[in-house]
């Protein structure tokens, strides 16, 4: 545990939760494969996947992720619509699985993006101004001829 998360229980909290959605998205995926498998028998994979649905869209707003956690409530809202599993709209459910994952992340095991880093996944979702990086990268203004 860092310093700050020591002074900082969110940190701490975000930290858990980042760590457990990787492993929540492979279930997800393995609970569709199962829907997709045998659909006549798997209630308790639909009820699985609902409640992980849940969890998801309740808590990933908290910790600075809300359009992961709109993803997760639209998976859920498609999950409720059907109460039974056949006719379940999986291909849906399967391009929004493939959305649950941090932002500047590939969505997997393999960590951060070329373009993202582990630090502004880590920080993403707070509220800080963003750097000024002073005349580097623009232009010079015109002058009047």
């Amino acid at each position: 545990m860092s310093r700050a998360e020591a002074v900082d229980p969110y940190l701490e909290l975000k930290r858990r939760f980042e760590q457990r959605l990787c492993q929540d998205r492979r279930r997800i995926e393995a609970l569709l494969d199962a829907l997709e498998a045998s659909p006549q028998d798997v209630g308790a994979e639909r009820a699985e996947l609902l409640r992980l649905c849940h969890g998801l869209a309740g808590t990933a707003g908290s910790f600075g992720y809300g359009s992961l956690g709109a993803v997760a409530a639209r998976m859920e809202a498609l999950l409720e619509a059907r109460p039974e599993p056949v006719g379940l709209p999986l291909a849906e459910l399967r391009r929004l699985a493939g959305r649950l994952h941090l932002p500047g992340t590939w969505g997997d095991d393999r960590g951060p993006t070329v373009s993202g880093s582990r630090e502004a996944i880590r920080t993403a979702g707070r509220m800080t101004p963003a750097p000024d990086h002073g005349a580097a990268g623009r232009s010079a203004p015109r002058r009047p001829a």
